[in-house]
């Protein structure tokens, strides 16, 4: 199941049951194993697990859930962003391509199936309504949401630390990816 010992991973999963989206949660307690290719390629390989497959009225999401904390120079009002607001948006190489080969994988010829990232923010109070795709609260912790399509990550994302294998996007670049998943939401509540 979905690691509910993280808050994080809990909260995303209270997201969707508050917004009655319909999701599985995924074991991730091993890593898929990839099959053998007909030149007996990917032996001894396996994949990384993701968090959540994710049903939208028109799109699939396959999900990794990526806590992060929101970083404020001073506080962020409901009006706007204060200055120094900083959105972490670094993830793992092996984040990155375990979700290009699900997508690989469940994506068949219609393309039904899109991996992503939900970049989910721990805030120090109400989050602004500009910085985030949507945000709610859940056991007394604000939280902020900005889901970016992996493929459109991999195209812009940067080494951050060669030795931990890690990349991000610049802040610039990370502000300009989002999936405008409220339009969706409010599709899936007048359902």
């Amino acid at each position: 199941m979905a690691r509910r010992f993280l808050h994080h991973d809990a909260a995303f999963e209270h997201f969707l049951r508050e917004r009655r989206i319909p999701y599985i949660a995924v074991d991730e307690a091993r890593r898929t194993l990839l099959p053998l290719s007909d030149a007996g390629q990917n032996a001894g390989r396996s994949l990384k697990s993701f968090d959540f497959l994710v049903s939208l009225p028109h799109q699939r999401l396959i999900v990794e859930v990526k806590g992060r904390t929101c970083k404020t120079g001073s506080s962020v009002g409901r009006r706007g962003p204060a200055m120094g607001t900083r959105l972490e948006s670094w993830a793992t190489r092996d984040d990155v391509e375990g979700l290009q080969a699900w997508q690989r994988l469940l994506g068949g010829p219609d393309h039904s199936f899109h991996a992503a990232m939900v970049f989910l923010y721990t805030c120090e109070g109400e989050p602004a309504d500009t910085l985030f795709d949507e945000a709610f609260h859940f056991r007394s912790v604000w939280y902020g949401l900005r889901t970016v399509l992996i493929d459109e990550y991999a195209a812009l994302m940067r080494p951050r630390s060669e030795r931990w294998g890690t990349v991000d996007v610049a802040p610039l670049g990370f502000t300009s990816l989002h999936l405008p998943i409220r339009a969706a939401v409010r599709v899936a509540r007048s359902a």
